[in-house]
C-alpha cells in the first residue's frame, strides 16, 4: 500500500513537471538557487514543495510564505504570473507535430481566434532558445545563475511586452483572464516579494 501511495504521489509530481515544463532537477536546483541567493522562491502548484522536501536539505520550510496565490490571487505580481504562463507554454521552433497538437490543446480553453493563436505560438517558440540559453548559463561548467536571471528575466519581459503589442484586444483580455483566474492561484511566493 505505501508503495502504491508513492508511485501515484510520484505520478502527481511528474505529471505537474510535465505540465509545466519542468523536470525535477530544474526544480530541485531552481531551490537551492532562490535559497541560496535569499531571493523569493515561487513555486506552481503543491507537488513542487513534496518533490523539494524530498530531494534537498534546503526546503521551503525554512523560508516564509510571502504570497499564496490559492487564497490571494491578487497578490501575485502580474509579471511573475506572466513568466509562469510564458516558461510553461514555451516550445521549440522545430517542435513536432505532436508538441504543436499539445500546445493547441492546452491553449484551446483561451478561446483565442486564429489569428491571435498564431501570434502567441510564434511568441513561444522565439523564447524558447533564449531560456535555454539562460538554462544553460545556470547548468554549466562554471554556473552563472546571476547572469542566467537576468538573461531570463530580459528574454521574458520582451515576450511579455511582445505579447500584449502583438494580440488584438480581445485576444488580450483573454490571456490576462486565464493568468488572473488560472495561473496565479497555482502560484506560492516563498521570501520577499519585490515590487513590480
Amino acid at each position: 500500500m505505501r508503495a502504491r501511495r508513492s508511485v501515484m504521489l510520484l505520478s502527481v509530481v511528474v505529471l505537474s513537471w510535465a505540465l509545466f515544463g519542468e523536470s525535477l532537477e530544474q526544480r530541485t536546483r531552481a531551490t537551492e538557487r532562490h535559497a541560496d541567493a535569499n531571493m523569493p522562491m515561487v513555486q506552481r502548484g503543491d507537488a513542487h514543495a513534496h518533490a523539494a522536501s524530498a530531494q534537498n536539505k534546503v526546503t521551503t520550510d525554512s523560508l516564509p510564505l510571502a504570497v499564496d496565490g490559492s487564497k490571494n490571487p491578487e497578490q501575485v505580481p502580474d509579471r511573475i504570473a506572466y513568466y509562469h504562463f510564458i516558461q510553461s507554454h514555451a516550445q521549440n521552433a522545430k517542435a513536432t507535430e505532436s508538441d504543436r497538437r499539445r500546445l493547441a490543446i492546452r491553449l484551446k480553453h483561451l478561446g483565442l481566434s486564429p489569428e491571435d493563436y498564431a501570434s502567441l505560438e510564434t511568441l513561444l517558440s522565439e523564447v524558447k532558445p533564449d531560456l535555454d540559453i539562460a538554462n544553460s548559463m545556470q547548468r554549466g561548467a562554471s554556473p552563472d545563475p546571476v547572469g542566467a536571471k537576468l538573461h531570463r528575466d530580459r528574454a521574458l519581459d520582451l515576450a511579455r511586452e511582445t505579447l500584449n503589442n502583438m494580440l488584438s484586444l480581445d485576444g488580450k483580455a483573454r490571456v490576462t483572464q486565464f493568468v488572473r483566474e488560472r495561473v496565479k492561484p497555482g502560484i506560492k511566493i516563498y521570501g520577499q516579494v519585490r515590487p513590480e
